[in-house]
């Protein structure tokens, strides 16, 4: 029997870490409900690593925020 899906908001946020090794993006765990929980878990768990934040909605996802724009 398949598991039940949670129910997510929409639209919630990702948080990306640019991997130096492979040249990619690579999504960190979890999901956040808003841009600026979002943004407290880059500065907490992940800075001074080039980092970017993705909206998900059920349509698509895209990138709203990115801490290497500037470089």
């Amino acid at each position: 029997m398949a598991k039940p899906r949670r129910w997510r908001k929409d639209p919630y946020y990702k948080v990306q870490v640019f991997n130096e090794t492979f040249q990619s993006w690579k999504d960190e765990r979890g999901a956040f409900d808003t841009i600026d929980d979002a943004r407290a878990y880059i500065k907490l768990n992940v800075a001074p690593a080039r980092a970017r934040i993705m909206e998900v909605r059920r349509e698509s996802r895209h990138v709203i925020e990115d801490s290497s724009a500037g470089d």
